[in-house]
């Protein structure tokens, strides 16, 4: 789009000296008919230059601005993309760090120790600090509690 715009520009300073080379070939005629044709072309070159030089200066002014924002542009997307590369390594590598457990697990029935695949029966809590990354801390239950410790717990519900 940008391009297209800067386009358009060109094609309006090009219609522009046309335009005014024209009136001003017109006007040179008008104020001194007797003017001979080297005089007239000499003057007439003189001009476009000026005008082509002032207009490629303002074009040029224009293109290195356009590239400037272009470059920023660049830029931009550049670092973008090294922050999206950065966040997926960094997802990446959380996820490899995740532990789950899943499948059938043997269990004792009565003490609730836990057979490994090495055929080991390890303590529950044992086995699941080994193969995730929870973090026990013991307590009583209640129901626990009124039966291991009744004496205690007398009148307290």
């Amino acid at each position: 789009m940008k391009y297209l715009r800067y386009q358009v520009q060109v094609g309006l300073v090009a219609v522009a000296m046309l335009a005014g080379m024209t009136l001003f070939e017109a006007a040179k005629q008008a104020a001194n008919p007797d003017i001979s044709v080297w005089e007239s072309h000499a003057i007439t070159i003189l001009a476009s230059t000026v005008f082509a030089t002032v207009s490629a200066y303002f074009l040029l002014r224009r293109q290195f601005v356009l590239n400037q924002n272009l470059g920023l542009e660049v830029a931009e997307r550049v670092k973008a993309q090294a922050q999206l590369e950065q966040s997926i390594r960094e997802l990446q590598e959380t996820l490899s760090t995740v532990k789950t457990l899943s499948g059938l697990l043997p269990i004792c029935a009565s003490c609730k120790k836990i057979r490994d695949d090495k055929g080991y029966w390890n303590h529950l809590e044992s086995y699941l600090r080994e193969h995730s990354d929870a973090v026990f801390s013991h307590g009583v239950c209640p129901s626990c509690a009124k039966k291991l410790y009744p004496d205690f717990l007398d009148g307290v519900e």
